[in-house]
Protein backbone atom coordinates (compact mmCIF):
# COMPACT_ATOMS: atom_id res chain seq x y z
CA UNK A 1 0.00 0.00 0.00
CA UNK A 2 1.43 3.53 -1.10
CA UNK A 3 3.59 2.10 -3.16
CA UNK A 4 4.44 3.41 -6.62
CA UNK A 5 3.89 0.05 -9.39
CA UNK A 6 3.80 2.19 -12.16
CA UNK A 7 3.84 5.39 -14.31
CA UNK A 8 1.18 6.09 -17.00
CA UNK A 9 1.62 9.06 -19.13
CA UNK A 10 1.84 10.55 -22.87
CA UNK A 11 5.10 12.74 -23.73
CA UNK A 12 5.02 14.81 -26.46
CA UNK A 13 7.76 16.72 -28.01
CA UNK A 14 6.83 20.77 -28.75
CA UNK A 15 10.51 21.32 -29.71
CA UNK A 16 9.22 22.27 -33.36
CA UNK A 17 6.12 24.16 -31.84
CA UNK A 18 8.14 26.46 -29.59
CA UNK A 19 10.63 27.00 -31.94
CA UNK A 20 7.89 28.16 -34.26
CA UNK A 21 6.35 30.31 -30.90
CA UNK A 22 9.84 31.80 -30.85
CA UNK A 23 10.47 33.00 -34.56
CA UNK A 24 6.59 34.46 -34.22
CA UNK A 25 7.93 36.33 -31.30
CA UNK A 26 10.84 37.55 -33.69
CA UNK A 27 8.41 38.64 -36.48
CA UNK A 28 6.28 40.32 -34.43
CA UNK A 29 9.09 42.36 -32.48
CA UNK A 30 10.50 42.94 -36.16
CA UNK A 31 6.86 44.11 -37.13
CA UNK A 32 6.26 46.18 -33.78
CA UNK A 33 9.87 48.00 -34.03
CA UNK A 34 10.13 48.90 -37.71
CA UNK A 35 10.50 52.86 -38.03
CA UNK A 36 8.32 52.32 -41.44
CA UNK A 37 5.04 51.25 -41.88
CA UNK A 38 4.04 48.21 -42.12
CA UNK A 39 0.30 47.14 -43.31
CA UNK A 40 -1.84 44.10 -43.92
CA UNK A 41 -4.91 44.51 -46.17
CA UNK A 42 -7.92 43.01 -46.74
CA UNK A 43 -9.12 42.11 -50.33
CA UNK A 44 -11.25 44.87 -50.10
CA UNK A 45 -8.66 47.22 -49.18
CA UNK A 46 -9.53 47.80 -45.49
CA UNK A 47 -6.39 47.85 -43.08
CA UNK A 48 -6.51 44.23 -41.17
CA UNK A 49 -3.19 44.99 -38.86
CA UNK A 50 -0.86 48.31 -38.85
CA UNK A 51 1.96 48.41 -37.11
CA UNK A 52 3.06 51.67 -34.27
CA UNK A 53 4.75 53.30 -37.47
CA UNK A 54 1.64 54.05 -39.02
CA UNK A 55 0.36 55.38 -35.63
CA UNK A 56 3.46 57.52 -35.28
CA UNK A 57 4.08 58.95 -39.01
CA UNK A 58 0.26 59.45 -39.95
CA UNK A 59 -0.81 60.42 -36.79
CA UNK A 60 -4.21 58.21 -36.62
CA UNK A 61 -4.95 55.84 -33.74
CA UNK A 62 -4.90 52.13 -34.72
CA UNK A 63 -8.49 52.44 -34.31
CA UNK A 64 -8.88 55.33 -36.60
CA UNK A 65 -7.20 52.70 -39.23
CA UNK A 66 -7.62 49.31 -38.82
CA UNK A 67 -10.91 48.38 -40.85
CA UNK A 68 -10.22 51.18 -43.41
CA UNK A 69 -9.25 52.20 -45.69
CA UNK A 70 -6.16 54.57 -46.31
CA UNK A 71 -7.89 56.02 -50.16
CA UNK A 72 -9.69 59.23 -48.35
CA UNK A 73 -5.93 59.78 -46.97
CA UNK A 74 -4.03 60.05 -50.15
CA UNK A 75 -3.66 63.25 -51.79
CA UNK A 76 -6.02 64.09 -54.20
CA UNK A 77 -3.34 64.73 -57.05
CA UNK A 78 -2.16 61.15 -56.31
CA UNK A 79 -5.47 59.29 -56.09
CA UNK A 80 -5.72 58.47 -59.77
CA UNK A 81 -2.04 57.04 -60.04
CA UNK A 82 -1.86 55.47 -57.04
CA UNK A 83 -5.04 53.43 -57.58
CA UNK A 84 -3.96 52.24 -61.05
CA UNK A 85 -0.74 51.43 -59.83
CA UNK A 86 -2.27 49.36 -56.82
CA UNK A 87 -4.45 47.71 -59.54
CA UNK A 88 -1.91 46.64 -61.71
CA UNK A 89 0.64 45.44 -58.70
CA UNK A 90 -2.52 43.49 -57.65
CA UNK A 91 -2.72 41.91 -61.22
CA UNK A 92 1.15 41.37 -61.42
CA UNK A 93 2.07 44.30 -63.51
CA UNK A 94 2.67 47.33 -61.84
CA UNK A 95 5.74 49.27 -60.46
CA UNK A 96 7.77 47.49 -58.18
CA UNK A 97 7.63 51.05 -55.73
CA UNK A 98 4.71 53.38 -55.47
CA UNK A 99 5.21 56.90 -54.42
CA UNK A 100 2.46 59.25 -52.99
CA UNK A 101 1.47 61.75 -50.24
CA UNK A 102 -0.76 61.57 -47.21
CA UNK A 103 -2.61 63.38 -45.16
CA UNK A 104 -1.57 63.03 -41.95
CA UNK A 105 -4.16 63.71 -38.62
CA UNK A 106 -2.34 67.40 -38.27
CA UNK A 107 -3.06 68.33 -41.70
CA UNK A 108 0.52 67.89 -42.52
CA UNK A 109 1.68 66.19 -45.96
CA UNK A 110 4.05 63.64 -45.84
CA UNK A 111 5.18 61.46 -48.96
CA UNK A 112 5.86 58.00 -48.63
CA UNK A 113 7.38 54.86 -50.92
CA UNK A 114 5.26 51.89 -50.70
CA UNK A 115 6.15 48.22 -51.34
CA UNK A 116 4.27 45.42 -51.43
CA UNK A 117 3.41 42.07 -52.38
CA UNK A 118 0.10 40.13 -53.09
CA UNK A 119 -1.17 36.64 -51.56
CA UNK A 120 -3.44 35.60 -54.00
CA UNK A 121 -4.93 32.53 -51.81
CA UNK A 122 -5.51 34.56 -48.63
CA UNK A 123 -6.01 37.54 -51.01
CA UNK A 124 -4.15 39.81 -48.55
CA UNK A 125 -1.46 42.24 -49.31
CA UNK A 126 1.38 43.35 -47.43
CA UNK A 127 2.74 46.30 -47.51
CA UNK A 128 5.80 48.96 -46.27
CA UNK A 129 5.98 52.17 -46.61
CA UNK A 130 8.75 54.39 -45.99
CA UNK A 131 8.83 58.05 -45.03
CA UNK A 132 11.01 59.91 -48.11
CA UNK A 133 9.12 63.75 -47.26
CA UNK A 134 12.67 64.67 -46.36
CA UNK A 135 14.09 63.55 -49.46
CA UNK A 136 11.51 64.66 -52.19
CA UNK A 137 11.97 68.11 -50.53
CA UNK A 138 15.80 67.82 -51.09
CA UNK A 139 15.05 66.41 -54.59
CA UNK A 140 12.51 69.13 -55.13
CA UNK A 141 15.49 71.61 -53.74
CA UNK A 142 18.38 70.08 -56.44
CA UNK A 143 15.92 70.40 -58.81
CA UNK A 144 15.59 74.16 -58.12
CA UNK A 145 19.51 74.52 -58.13
CA UNK A 146 19.81 72.92 -61.17
CA UNK A 147 17.11 74.85 -63.19
CA UNK A 148 19.09 78.25 -61.51
CA UNK A 149 22.56 76.58 -62.75
CA UNK A 150 21.28 76.01 -65.64
CA UNK A 151 19.46 79.42 -66.42
CA UNK A 152 23.87 80.64 -65.23
CA UNK A 153 25.24 78.42 -67.97
CA UNK A 154 23.25 80.16 -70.91
CA UNK A 155 23.53 83.62 -69.42
CA UNK A 156 27.07 82.94 -69.00
CA UNK A 157 27.07 81.54 -72.54
CA UNK A 158 25.63 84.13 -73.92
CA UNK A 159 27.97 86.68 -72.25
CA UNK A 160 31.02 84.52 -73.48
CA UNK A 161 29.75 84.88 -76.97
CA UNK A 162 28.88 88.54 -77.16
CA UNK A 163 32.38 88.69 -75.73
CA UNK A 164 33.79 86.80 -78.55
CA UNK A 165 32.15 88.36 -81.22
CA UNK A 166 33.25 91.74 -80.21
CA UNK A 167 36.67 90.55 -80.01
CA UNK A 168 36.69 89.00 -83.26
CA UNK A 169 35.37 92.34 -84.58
CA UNK A 170 38.08 94.83 -82.71
CA UNK A 171 40.46 92.25 -84.28
CA UNK A 172 39.54 92.83 -87.80
CA UNK A 173 39.43 96.55 -87.33
CA UNK A 174 42.84 96.62 -86.22
CA UNK A 175 44.15 94.40 -88.98
CA UNK A 176 43.05 97.09 -91.40
CA UNK A 177 44.15 98.67 -89.93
Amino acid sequence: HGVCQGLRGITRDITDRRRTEQELEQLLHFFTTSPDLMCIFAPDGRLRRINPACRDLLGYTEAELVGRSLVPLIHPDDLERTLTEVRSTLEGNGPPVIRNRYRCKDGSIRWFSWRGCHDPVAGLVYAMARDISELVLAEKQLEAINIDLEFRVEQRSRELHETQKQYLHAEKLSAIG
